[in-house]
């Protein structure tokens, strides 16, 4: 093995070796009686020996050693620096590369990932020309990887009757085959697709727009970045935005317009240059802009750090949004990616969570929308989308949902009935009840032949029958209010819950209720125990508990105990809601959520500090319109 630098540098230096692989074996069999290796570092092994010397966790070497030679491969070379770099530069140990020498001349301090916000600006003043890398840099995706894109054209060509088999395989081969030739473009791809599926012109230019059109959907700009964007222009600086990409000009440019991101003075792209960032696009940026001072920010060890570090020019790298979440307490969301509708959820959550910070923070929300988009939005969401295919699978006359807690499920409910006519869902109708308004019917309370008249009337100008197949939407239930609607007036009712409470008691022996969930006593009670009050507080209606149906049908509601500002901040959740469901559903259509994946977000929303929150709910109080008023207990978030 032969170095990249002069080997004089270490031989008068105590050195560690970073790495146990054939790299380290190399350096070993040229170096090792040469220099004075004092230990080998390794993550992973520590407390074994490699080549006898003691393997040690980078916090016990660097005591003792006063430069790490990382061996290992370029890229891998790249990831280490950005987790040791930091702590040996505070260290003073120097750093060593078997391919690039002294590592901290080569990639600078812009390498850590973990760069400060003042660190950014400082870069930015200390610089004449800014280049940025454009997507998981200015711009994060809703999806966990770029080319979730092509399952999501996919399903979107099958609802139209279009078949592409294989789709997703075909689409990044065909992209791979041409990524090093001078045909990198989107209309270049297609026309490879278009003999691949043998596609008529029209079918073609439409498969392609679908592409476009998803791109334009899953797109979002990183606040954080965009700030340093935005510093950058008012501090006077050149402005660049570089990508390897095969998206035309016309519509990045659109793309970044509906962003925000606005006053560069050019995008180089790879299709259109028809050099990449790694064969010598940053030449050809550095001759356009006729200037040395340059620094390049983006989120690629090797495309936005190496190759530009390589042609001289200084760089800030970033974290993607994905990387943020892998790094994260929440990384476990990792666990479940896999099909297009994980992979859409947990980009999601990343984009949400992640998408606007530089660094991994401990999640800190203030506002309760925050809190809705990131962990009760998953929920909500794949409840709605099992309530619509349970319906269709039953062929149900009618779904039913119950006032309050059915208020805002109804309306996402009747949302996909619009986006996917062609499932031909049955109606969902908003039904006046409460465990007040039943129950006392119901166990034979006073005024009973009046009032159960007067709700069956209820009942039947919604043009309800006693022998129709309905189906009966509850949130966390043992099934009361559907077994006092029964003894009242249907003959049998369908249940649709989110989490079925089931007591060794019989109660439930005779109800047909089915249920994303299920908890007993002796399970985990996970939900029954946790987010009722949640769910019942923030999904419900700004009318209050209904009291009882009073003749002709006229509503009697209880008293209003909420406050104005209780009421606008329920909207607020309602609509943070609304937005993730039309994005997650308009995505995916109508398919079938992972609930383990739904259940992790929303267990994982303790991780988050959330005190500013519960110090503006801790005092509301919820009406119980069978057991009195009650207390929202601030813990549950």
């Amino acid at each position: 093995m032969k170095l990249a630098f002069d080997a004089k540098v270490l031989q008068s230096k105590k050195l560690a070796v970073y790495g146990t692989g054939r790299n380290a074996s190399d350096f070993f069999a040229a170096y090792g009686e040469k220099f004075d290796i004092v230990c080998v570092i390794d993550p992973v092994k520590s407390g074994g020996y490699f080549f006898q010397k003691k393997i040690l966790p980078i916090e016990d070497a660097i005591r003792t050693v006063e430069a790490i030679v990382i061996c290992a491969s370029v890229n891998i070379e790249l990831i280490i620096y950005d987790r040791i770099g930091s702590l040996c530069y505070k260290k003073g140990i120097e750093l060593y590369g078997i391919n690039g020498g002294n590592l901290y001349q080569f990639f600078g301090t812009g390498f850590n990932k973990n760069v400060s916000k003042e660190e950014f600006l400082r870069q930015i003043d200390l610089h004449d020309v800014i280049s940025f890398d454009l997507f998981d840099t200015l711009i994060a995706r809703r999806t966990l990887y770029p080319a979730d894109v092509y399952n999501i054209v996919q399903l979107r060509m099958t609802n139209v009757g279009v078949e592409l088999d294989n789709y997703y395989f075909n689409r990044v081969q065909t992209e791979l085959s041409l990524v090093t030739t001078k045909d990198f473009l989107l209309d270049e791809i297609y026309n490879r697709l278009q003999i691949v599926y043998d596609l008529d012109e029209a079918t073609k230019e439409r498969v392609k727009e679908t592409e476009l059109q998803v791109e334009r959907e899953v797109s979002i700009s990183r606040k954080d970045i965009l700030n340093m964007f935005e510093y950058a222009i008012s501090k006077g600086k050149r402005i660049f935005i570089l990508t390897d990409m095969y998206l035309p000009k016309v519509f990045l440019k659109e793309l970044l317009d509906k962003q925000g991101i606005k006053r560069y003075e050019d995008i180089l792209i790879s299709g259109e240059l028809r050099v990449n960032k790694c064969n010598g696009m940053y030449a050809y940026f550095k001759e356009l802009v006729r200037s040395t001072n340059i620094i390049h920010v983006g989120d690629n060890y090797m495309s936005d750090g190496y190759f530009a570090r390589k042609e001289g020019i200084d760089v800030c790298l970033i974290s993607s949004a994905r990387d943020l979440l892998m790094e994260s307490e929440y990384q476990s969301i990792m666990n479940y990616s896999g099909s297009i509708y994980e992979n859409v959820m947990a980009g999601m959550f990343a984009a949400e969570a992640f998408g606007n910070t530089l660094i991994q923070p401990k999640l800190k929300l203030e506002v309760m929308t925050e809190y809705s988009e990131l962990f009760l939005a998953p929920l909500v969401t794949g409840f709605v989308i099992w309530i619509a295919l349970e319906a269709k699978r039953n062929l149900y006359e009618k779904v039913l949902f119950a006032a309050r807690d059915g208020f805002l499920l109804l309306d996402l409910y009747e949302k996909l009935r619009k986006f996917y006519p062609e499932y031909n869902l049955p109606e969902g109708i908003y039904l006046y009840t409460s465990r007040k308004a039943v129950w006392n019917i119901y166990e034979n309370k006073s005024d009973i032949d009046k009032k159960k008249h007067n709700y069956i009337q209820y009942l039947k100008k919604l043009k309800l029958r006693k022998n129709g197949k309905y189906a009966f939407v509850d949130l966390i239930s043992r099934g009361t209010t559907q077994a006092a609607l029964e003894a009242i007036f249907f003959d049998k009712l369908e249940g649709l819950y989110l989490t079925q409470y089931i007591k060794n008691d019989g109660f439930q022996n005779n109800m047909r209720i089915h249920s994303l969930y299920k908890e007993t006593p002796i399970t985990n009670m996970y939900f029954t125990e946790s987010c009722n009050l949640i769910l019942e507080t923030f999904l419900s209606s700004m009318e209050p508990s209904i009291q009882e149906i009073g003749e002709d049908g006229k509503l009697i509601f209880q008293d209003e105990f909420r406050t104005d500002i209780q009421l606008d901040m329920i909207r607020g959740v309602q609509q943070a809601i609304c937005n993730y469901f039309e994005i997650y559903s308009k995505l995916c259509g109508m398919k079938p959520c992972n609930k383990e994946l739904m259940r992790t977000i929303w267990k994982l929303r303790k991780k988050a500090d959330m005190e500013i929150i519960r110090q503006v709910i801790k005092d509301m109080k919820i009406e119980d319109s069978l057991n009195g008023d009650k207390i929202f207990f601030e813990s549950q978030l």
